[in-house]
């Protein structure tokens, strides 16, 4: 009997009064049941349509249709007839209880309703209905049975009928051939014999059988070692086997016995019976008939069969053939008959063939099936499926071999076509690949012009603020556009074939609380519950691809809160301890689980392929169905797998897992601060840089950038240009692009670095300015050594829109010292002069730190004889970050404090409107008025701070800045509003000019 559960059952309760519904619902609900309810007799009829319950709780009197009315339809319906209602009422009319049961009821409840008396009698309807079902389920299972029987008895009598007529004459031979059975239990050592093996033996049937110590005492000496030795092999090795041995009857008669034997095996695979037949053949007479029978029925098989079929003698002979062979291959009876096998067999099939026969001969297998190649008549090429078996004479010497060949040749050549097919299918996927490679190649081209541009235009300080916010919106657009593109690249490098492991040693703990900060605003956002729950053996420090774990991660925390839209989203972290693994490798077992939307069975199996999205992705209108595909795609090179559980409404649950090495503590390398450059250190060489590319919005671009920090710039449009203008310039370093027309940057890196190794060989053997031209040589000689160092080595940077890994020992064997990405970003720019040829940069958080440090510090005092109207529009004016009011304020108040004015000024032209309110605070207080006359010199540079903001708060600003959401950044303002309205006054002014960097630096040193 099945467990009873009460959240098993779906009961539905009808009653007018809503009172009631709410406290019997309440009721049901503690008790586990699945409830749902009506308030009347016509919308119970149609809850039962589209939700069939297991059990109605029916109100007996309410307007309208009363529950007997109720009853009588729900009774009339086969459909429904069969649920269990047990009737609600406050009256003890016995008429309407009698009529009630005889409309078919199943019990009645009395109001005011007991708790324990209500459920106790859901529960015994709904068991009684539980068992009532499973017995008609058990009913009508033995009834298939007993018809299957039925029919399979039947079958078999027409069988066995159809084969009577077939098989007489054999069944003739049999009984004259005196064939008895036995069988052998290895572990009782009984014997069990057939009527005939008891005559056969020479035994009255009605006796006992001996057992097998007994009858071994009955072999003949000689043939006792042969017989046990038999029996043990097969017991030991599971193989079935055939003998003679002689017995010498209790009539003195010494007769000769065949038998076979065969194991019979436990569910364990464990040999536990022997079963066989033996056979009287010492009647020879008797024997000659029924082999001679035999033979005739045979050559009747052999001859007639539609598969071909041949007697080869042990050297390989053939002794017969059948004209199904012969019409295979092509040739007659006689010249078949004329070969031997190897003379029509394939070349490369004829060891094979050769070395099952002998395994045959040599007893180690009884027969053998193999797949070989035949040469037709034609020279075609005829596929043969071959079963081979060995016949023996009496003395089990070799006499020849049975074959029989099946013709798969049709089978094979579709084999090849569907081979071929695949074959072309992948190559078409992987040309698809490269196309969508090369694509994004010539669309990561123009992008470099527009973030490069876009970048180069916000570092002019004259723009305003429209025109920064319109450079921004450029930015941003085509930093979302570049990571499509990124997708697009990450699924065709992928699917081509160059997507490899990178693996780092890292903080695993570390990196999952990041992600967990990342997504805490997204998730409160919505009013989800977010957890991150890690096992307490699970590993802080692992080897592993650091980028792709955590690329995996966000694609299905991202999707997991996309598409939850209230509850929680969980991700657990835990050890696999099952899995064996070797020495500190650990196989880690990652689970994102949501109560979202879910994922219908039929997508399941899609939703791993690239560009396929669920029914909820579509709808949503985001995403491009590469997340899951690149993620399956990074677990499966991790060295695990992705799995995924789903079910409507409720919820989907992804797990994967992977291989990760645990390591000791160790320093992991810190994020750089990406701090923007705005001047070359003071006291520095000119360094010489040539531009190369073809396409002149490249080469503008750095030509720009670079010349804006007063380097020396040149520019080339292709690789021979490059040659001629490195002879004449001499930079100390080139970026070079790699694909352009004449002469690429492979060619062009490659000659450079030549001419270069020639000339400094030259250089060091006395013979400067051999093979270099003279204004080369002139340029390097007339060189200051403190305005222009000489370019000792020229720094070769390669500029690639390739995404292929390959690519990279290519461009470095070429001579390339580095390699930069399009699209390219200033700072990696400046980060890459900075490491070849030590460039020193002035960064913009210096140049702050430097004029913070040179401020004048704002004289309270100076404050204090200001026009109270003055302060009080002043503090408005930096709390609204009102420029133009503030300014204006500033000039009137130079007329009265010309020193007042200058430092309110230097704080407003940088943007330290912080300073400037907690000044005119300090200014308006009681206290300072207090210590007025004790310190009436009173200065403010650094006043006390405002409260520290939380980490989580900086986590989440960092994550939506990152993904550039502005609706996240303004809810963020909009709570630190509550904790600190200065800092998020200041923030709200950088938000409205889009500088992101300011704030970063804001919120990081705060």
């Amino acid at each position: 009997m099945t467990q009873f559960n009460p959240q098993d059952f779906l009961i539905l309760v009808v009653d007018d009064i809503s009172q009631n519904l709410q406290v019997i619902g309440e009721m049901l609900e503690n008790a586990g049941y699945d409830t749902t309810f009506a308030t009347s007799g016509q919308q119970a009829l149609e809850r039962v349509q589209t939700a069939q319950p297991d059990l109605i709780l029916l109100d007996l009197m309410m307007p309208g249709m009363n529950g007997l009315q109720v009853c009588q339809k729900l009774k009339a319906d086969p459909k429904l007839c069969e649920i269990p209602i047990i009737f609600l009422t406050a009256s003890n009319e016995k008429e309407d209880l009698l009529q009630a049961f005889k409309l078919g009821a199943a019990d009645y409840i009395t109001k005011p309703f007991q708790p324990e008396e209500v459920l106790a009698r859901i529960e015994v309807r709904l068991a009684n209905q539980r068992l009532k079902q499973e017995l008609e389920e058990r009913n009508q299972q033995l009834q298939t049975e007993i018809e299957v029987r039925i029919a399979t008895e039947e079958a078999l009598k027409k069988t066995v009928e159809s084969l009577h007529t077939t098989s007489r004459q054999l069944a003739e031979a049999q009984r004259i051939a005196h064939l008895g059975s036995w069988s052998w239990d290895i572990f009782t050592n009984k014997l069990t014999w057939s009527e005939e093996t008891f005559r056969i033996f020479g035994f009255a049937p009605d006796r006992s059988e001996p057992s097998h110590t007994e009858f071994n005492e009955l072999i003949y000496p000689d043939d006792i070692e042969l017989f046990q030795t038999t029996t043990a092999r097969a017991i030991a090795d599971g193989l079935a086997y055939q003998f003679e041995f002689r017995i010498k009857r209790s009539d003195g008669q010494l007769r000769y016995f065949e038998t076979t034997g065969e194991p019979i095996f436990n569910s364990a695979g464990q040999v536990i019976r022997l079963f066989g037949t033996v056979l009287d053949i010492s009647d020879r007479k008797q024997a000659e008939i029924a082999l001679r029978q035999s033979e005739q029925k045979f050559r009747k098989a052999f001859d007639h069969t539609a598969v071909g079929m041949c007697l080869v003698s042990p050297t390989g002979k053939f002794m017969q053939v059948n004209s199904s062979l012969c019409q295979m291959l092509g040739y007659s009876k006689q010249e078949l008959l004329s070969f031997n096998f190897e003379e029509i067999t394939y070349p490369d099939d004829i060891n094979i063939d050769w070395k099952s026969q002998e395994n045959l001969l040599n007893g180690e297998i009884i027969s053998y099936h193999i797949e070989k190649r035949y040469l037709h008549k034609n020279r075609s090429i005829v596929w043969g499926l071959l079963s081979v078996s060995l016949v023996r004479d009496n003395r089990e010497q070799p006499l020849y071999f049975v074959t029989q060949i099946q013709d798969i040749t049709p089978l094979k050549n579709t084999a090849a076509e569907l081979l071929l097919a695949k074959e072309a299918a992948v190559t078409a996927s992987q040309a698809k690949s490269v196309f969508l490679a090369n694509m994004s190649h010539e669309l990561r081209t123009p992008l470099n012009a527009i973030l490069g541009f876009a970048q180069l235009l916000s570092r002019d300080s004259n723009l305003n603020d429209q025109q920064k916010e319109n450079i921004a919106i450029i930015g941003r657009s085509g930093e979302h556009l570049l990571n499509l593109i990124n997708d697009i690249l990450d699924i065709s490098k992928i699917e081509a074939g160059h997507t490899d492991l990178n693996e780092t040693e890292f903080d695993l703990k570390e990196m999952l609380w990041e992600i967990e900060e990342m997504f805490l605003l997204k998730a409160d956002s919505k009013c989800l519950e977010l957890k991150f729950d890690f096992a307490a053996d699970v590993p802080q420090f692992i080897r592993s691809d650091r980028l792709k774990l955590r690329q995996v991660l966000i694609n299905l925390l991202s999707n997991a809160i996309k598409f939850t839209n209230k509850g929680t989203v969980t991700m657990q972290v835990k050890v696999d301890s099952s899995s064996p693994s070797i020495t500190n490798t650990s196989r880690l077992v990652f689970v994102v689980d949501d109560t979202g939307v879910g994922i219908a069975p039929e997508e399941i199996n899609s939703i791993f392929n690239p560009f396929v999205q669920t029914q909820a992705g579509i709808v949503s209108g985001q995403g491009t169905g590469l997340g899951l595909a690149i993620s399956r795609k990074y677990v499966q090179l991790l060295g695990g797998d992705i799995k995924v559980n789903s079910q409507i409404g409720q919820g989907t649950t992804f797990q994967f897992d992977i291989q990760a090495t645990a390591i000791e503590k160790t320093f992991i390398k810190p994020q750089q601060n990406n701090r923007r450059v705005i001047a070359l250190a003071p006291n520095q060489p000119r360094y010489r840089i040539l531009v190369v590319d073809d396409k002149e919005s490249n080469r503008q671009l750095l030509v720009q950038l670079l010349l804006g920090m007063d380097f020396e710039v040149r520019q080339a449009i292709n690789g021979k240009d490059a040659i001629q203008v490195w002879e004449n310039f001499q930079p100390h370093l080139i970026w070079m692009d790699m694909r352009m027309p004449v002469m690429d940057g492979y060619e062009a890196t490659k000659e450079i670095k030549a001419k270069a190794q020639q000339k400094w060989a030259c250089e060091e053997s006395g013979s400067a300015g051999k093979g270099v031209s003279k204004s080369a040589a002139e340029n390097l000689h007339n060189a200051s050594p403190t305005s222009q160092p000489p370019a000792t080595k020229t720094i070769i940077i390669a500029l690639t829109a390739s995404v292929f890994k390959e690519q990279k020992p290519i461009m470095l064997s070429a001579g390339c010292d580095d390699i930069v990405c399009k699209p390219i970003q200033e700072s990696v720019i400046f980060e890459k002069l900075a490491e070849h040829l030590g460039v020193e940069f002035v960064y913009e958080e210096d140049q702050i730190l430097r004029q913070a440090n040179s401020y004048q510090s704002i004289n309270i005092s100076a404050l204090k004889t200001l026009p109270h109207s003055w302060l009080e529009q002043l503090e408005e004016a930096s709390l609204t970050l009102e420029e133009e009011t503030i300014y204006n304020l500033i000039e009137q108040i130079e007329s009265q404090e010309t020193a007042l004015a200058h430092a309110l000024r230097t704080y407003a032209e940088n943007f330290e409107y912080q300073k400037i309110v907690s000044a005119i605070a300090a200014a308006k207080s009681s206290n300072f008025s207090q210590q007025e006359g004790s310190n009436s010199g009173s200065q403010i540079n650094n006043q006390p701070s405002q409260p520290k903001i939380s980490r989580e708060w900086v986590a989440n600003m960092k994550q939506a800045i990152d993904i550039a959401d502005l609706d996240a950044m303004n809810a963020l303002v909009n709570i630190l509003r509550n904790e600190n309205i200065v800092m998020a006054q200041l923030i709200q002014y950088y938000l409205t000019k889009l500088d992101y960097e300011k704030i970063i630096n804001l919120i990081v040193d705060n």
